[in-house]
This record gives C-alpha cells, structure tokens and sequence, in this order.
C-alpha cells in the first residue's frame, strides 16, 4: 500500500485515479487527455519526461501504479519497443486493474491483448478524454468508476459549457445511490455553474428520480430552483 502523505503528491486529490501510460514522445498528447478527463472527475498521473528514470522517480511510479483505480494505454507504434510502458501494463494486470487500451496506430498486444481498444487515431486530446469517458459508462468494470467521476465532475464544474456537457451524460447513467444523488443535487444547489446551466437544470430532477426511484424536485416555495428530495 502506498503512505497517505505520499498520495498528495502523486495525485491531485480529488477523482478516479488513472495511470496514463506512454512513451516520453507522447508526453504532450498525455498531458491533453489528462486535462480533458479532469473535466470529468478523471484525475490522471503522467509520467516524466525522463526516458531513464531515477531512483526517485520510480519510486513515485510506483505509488501510482499500486494507488491507481484503472490504466489508460497510448498505444502509438513504439509503444511496444518501450521497456517503461511494458513494464507498467505488466503491473496493471497482475493487480487485475481494468486498462483501457487507446489505438494510436497501434493495437492491443501481449497482456492486454483481450481488451478492446478504442479508436483515437487522428483525434484531438479533448476527443480521446471525451470518448474515453463515455465509454467507461458502457464497460461492465468501469461503470462503477464512471459514476463515481461523473459525481465529482459535477461538483467542481467550473463552466456552464462543462455541466451542460455533463447533463448529456445522464442518459448513460443507469441507476445512482441516494448518496450520489443527493451529492449531485447538493453540489446543484451550491454551483452558479450547475444551476445557471439550462441544460442541466432542465434535467437534473427528472435523471435523478429516474436514477434512484426517489422524487427529486424544486422547492419553489422556501428557495428558487433549489432540488429537494421528497421523502417517502
């Protein structure tokens, strides 16, 4: 296990943990992906630039690979040859960690070779973090991470662009427990970003109540288009 002082400086603090691995010539394309999966509760670590690492940096991989939550691979065609990146799949699945293979004109091989890989050739980073996350919501060991980031991702919207984006979202969200539902509608209440969104605001009652079978609704009387949930 990794020391809970350790952590802080390997993540971010807050999010679905994933390790993005990839050769040190993609390191620009990591970075983009990492800040588009952060927009959706997706805290991503990405290695250092340095080809040969020092005693130090591994040892910070190290505690990213043993805390992580799931595994992104960047499979461009050196990916293979890289001693690092085989490495680091090798440890995700002998944790039976869930990685999620990204085909950069490369496909899935070796260990990972059962996984399906999803297409982001000749895709933006903003696209690859985009249908990374939604097809985490269609992957029967991924939906629970799915969810718990979509909860996170709705705290912290910082955009009403970002929580309409969310809002979309709801559709592939089967069902949610009164905790996350009422975190979601707590974290509505508080944000200008969520509830100035008119996407969002539209929907969040019904996807709520559709999500847990409880009435969720506005409380026009007390607070305007403050979500309240009705108890049974």
């Amino acid at each position: 296990m990794v020391a809970d002082n350790n952590l802080g400086r390997i993540w971010e603090g807050r999010g679905v943990r994933a390790f993005v691995s990839h050769t040190s010539e993609h390191k620009a394309l990591a970075n983009g992906i990492k800040v588009g999966l952060g927009l959706c509760g997706i805290d991503c670590f990405v290695a250092h630039e340095s080809i040969t690492p020092t005693a130090e940096w591994q040892v910070e991989i190290e505690g990213a690979l043993r805390s992580m939550d799931l595994m992104m691979a960047l499979l461009t065609p050196d990916f293979e040859k890289s001693f690092w990146a085989n490495q680091e799949i090798g440890f995700a699945t002998a944790r039976e960690m869930p990685v999620v293979p990204i085909c950069l004109g490369a496909l899935p091989h070796g260990l990972i070779g059962k996984y399906q890989g999803l297409d982001g050739y000749g895709k933006t980073a903003t696209q690859i973090a985009d249908a990374v996350f939604n097809a985490m919501f269609d992957a029967d060991k991924l939906k629970c991470l799915a969810k718990e980031a979509f909860v996170i991702a709705v705290k912290y919207s910082q955009r009403y662009e970002q929580s309409n984006y969310l809002a979309g979202l709801f559709s592939k969200i089967d069902n949610l427990t009164l905790e996350q539902a009422d975190s979601i509608a707590e974290s509505y209440n508080a944000n200008s970003q969520l509830n100035g969104a008119w996407d969002f605001r539209d929907r969040i009652c019904s996807e709520l109540t559709r999500t847990t079978g409880h009435l969720y609704t506005f409380d026009h009387n007390r607070y305007r288009n403050r979500v309240v949930r009705l108890e049974r």
